[in-house]
């Protein structure tokens, strides 16, 4: 039996390094090695997947990759729609501005599961209030 596809989107998964820590979450495990794509893995993945309309780039934390102003870089050369998969760790707030300036970047995927890390309503109150502003015209799906 053949292997469904899905046409309208696929995944890359660029690290399983992800510090936010979540204790369900197989990421968090120290023994998981950081098995990082290389440049070259990224550019060779999407010739191959060069058809699809939408890349989803998700991890543990894709913005942890070691290189991930360089995955913009081929991203950006590919022309590619993406949105990023993310646990909206304060690694988000230095991308943004560079992402927003991207026209192929079509918003976040946003995790929730960082909210049980934060300890009362004004942290979460916060949190979100700090990433809504931060992400105001940016599309973002929870």
């Amino acid at each position: 039996m053949p292997d469904k596809v899905n046409r309208e989107a696929a995944t890359l998964m660029l690290t399983p390094r992800c510090s936010a820590g979540c204790e369900h979450c197989p990421f968090a495990s120290q023994a998981m090695p950081p098995m990082d794509l290389s440049i070259n893995d990224v550019e060779n993945w999407l010739q191959q997947n060069h058809a699809v309309p939408l890349v989803v780039v998700f991890g543990g934390e894709p913005l942890e990759h070691p290189r991930f102003s360089e995955v913009l870089q081929v991203l950006l050369v590919s022309k590619v729609t993406f949105r990023i998969a993310t646990g909206g760790h304060p690694l988000v707030e230095p991308w943004i501005g560079v992402l927003k300036s991207i026209p192929e970047f079509k918003g976040f995927s946003l995790g929730t599961d960082v909210l049980k890390k934060l300890h009362g309503a004004q942290e979460v109150e916060s949190w979100f209030a700090k990433f809504s502003l931060a992400l105001s015209g940016t599309s973002v799906v929870v």
